[in-house]
């Protein structure tokens, strides 16, 4: 997956100022345009910064700053037993959840183009509403199995939850 989703950014980085020539002056909706050049340049931003989910980022990240990585008992999973194999099915679900957003600015990218070449081949509005949902639901798939791997920690591995010692009831209100 994580070849995958290097192929899908690199392959997107390189046709965002491709489609250049043919995008219109200003693209958007009126009142909310963007010159062709900066929109080209802002949709190449947001898919040069999906980088940070790849697994070569990621295992920087877990070396350089272990506290970046935002999991449910990080403790638990990123000992060292379990660093290895964590940081493998990670780095696929981060994988997952790149593949589906470099979908998203393609799609915008695309929208962007055949909103202006009317004469193109044009999906039915319905593609559209079926691409979102289908976006919406591999989110969701994707959570789901982040949850279901990581959102519990094994009862024989759980320690016992730390409290604060109660005050006396003199000084409770």
């Amino acid at each position: 997956m994580a070849r995958l989703f290097q192929l899908a950014w690199l392959g997107l980085l390189l046709a965002l100022p491709a489609s250049l020539p043919w995008l219109p002056e200003l693209v958007g909706s009126p009142g909310k345009e963007l010159p062709r050049m900066a929109q080209v340049l802002l949709m190449m931003a947001v898919t040069a910064s999906l980088w940070l989910l790849s697994e070569p980022a990621l295992r920087w990240m877990a070396k350089r700053h272990p506290g970046s990585i935002n999991l449910p008992h990080r403790d638990y999973w990123l000992a060292p037993e379990r660093r290895e194999a964590s940081l493998q099915r990670l780095a696929g679900l981060n994988a997952c959840v790149g593949l589906l957003v470099l979908a998203l600015v393609g799609g915008i990218q695309l929208h962007a183009l055949l909103d202006h070449h009317p004469t193109w081949l044009q999906p039915p509005a319905w593609a559209w509403w079926l691409g979102a949902g289908l976006l919406h639901l591999g989110f969701f798939l994707v959570l789901w199995r982040t949850l279901r791997h990581f959102g519990k920690r094994p009862k024989d591995h759980a320690p016992e939850p730390s409290r604060r010692p109660r005050l006396p009831d003199r000084y409770r209100r």
